[in-house]
């Protein structure tokens, strides 16, 4: 409960042990709704890489700020 998205057995595993898992180790769908979440503009079926890709300049800019 409360990991941020669906992944793999290993992204779960990654999250019980230490609280924390990358965008990379998550589903695309789990990365879009995250980006929905947030009010980050994407096209439905975008590739995986670019999720992230939008997802971590976000969470720069949330940091600049």
């Amino acid at each position: 409960r409360g990991m941020p998205g669906h992944g793999p057995r290993a992204a779960l595993i990654k999250w019980l042990d230490t609280g924390s898992v990358e965008y990379e180790d998550l589903y695309a769908g789990s990365l879009e709704i995250i980006c929905f979440k947030r009010g980050i503009k994407h096209r439905s079926g975008e590739k995986k890489v670019d999720l992230v890709r939008r997802l971590k300049e976000d969470d720069e800019q949330e940091g600049a700020n």
